[in-house]
């Protein structure tokens, strides 16, 4: 089994777009089995179903948990056979896989797969923050969960920085792209190919982007949301924006 192309980032941070845009450039990000319509809007958002087990079961977890609730948790050895059984699914080919909460457990499959390419997504916490504010609940849980939200975009994207450290030392092909910059500039496709020499079909969707920008009221309001971590997310974006591909 090859050492796989690994897709790291936040939830709502493009993760997703990463993972569609190397698996039509021809690296399967999944079996066509597990999907057969990967369509994001469908619920099927280009993730590798096995993957996402172990990393379940990494987390400590019997069943699904949003992505915001993984900071913190304790991580698990890989489960007995695991890499058996997805040697099994991906055979000799080239193969990825997604999903933010690899952003967590990356250590334990940084150890099973210490080669290969690694790409890294993020994007403005306010536009992370919006998607978990905009829900049907009442005020008080929607404030709660964009909060909640914004800890965890610290954490993640503390964590990238970490993981980016450690795959330059050992040498691993690494590439962090900005979402908003991605979206903006087509160069930043050809950019990315040439880092981690993986082919990449541009599957940007412009009007999808457009609809998740937050409004003003909101941006006031997650401006408050923010109040004793702006300084970290200052922080956050100097050392981000130092790294990722112009």
């Amino acid at each position: 089994m090859r050492d796989p192309v690994i897709v790291m980032g936040m939830m709502r941070s493009g993760t997703t777009l990463l993972a569609e845009m190397i698996h039509k450039g021809g690296t399967p990000m999944f079996e066509v089995a597990d999907q057969v319509n990967p369509a994001y809007d469908g619920g099927i958002k280009y993730e590798r179903p096995s993957t996402h087990e172990i990393n379940l079961a990494l987390l400590g977890q019997t069943q699904n948990i949003a992505g915001i609730n993984v900071v913190g948790l304790k991580l698990h050895p890989l489960p007995p056979g695991a890499l058996q059984d997805l040697s099994k699914e991906v055979g000799d080919q080239a193969w990825g896989f997604k999903d933010p909460r690899t952003t967590v457990t990356y250590p334990i499959w940084c150890e099973a797969f210490p080669r290969g390419p690694r790409l890294y997504t993020y994007r403005g916490h306010q536009e992370v923050m919006r998607f978990y504010f905009r829900s049907r609940q009442e005020m008080r849980l929607r404030l709660q969960q964009a909060r909640r939200a914004l800890k965890a975009w610290v954490h993640f994207n503390e964590q990238i920085l970490c993981h980016i450290a450690s795959d330059q030392s050992a040498g691993r092909p690494v590439a962090l792209v900005r979402y908003e910059a991605l979206m903006e500039n087509k160069e930043l496709i050809g950019a990315i190919e040439k880092a981690v020499n993986v082919p990449l079909f541009d599957a940007r969707n412009f009007d999808l982007h457009r609809n998740k920008l937050p409004s003003n009221q909101e941006k006031a309001i997650f401006r408050g949301l923010s109040l004793g971590y702006q300084k970290r997310i200052a922080a956050l974006y100097r050392e981000l924006d130092a790294l990722a591909l112009k």
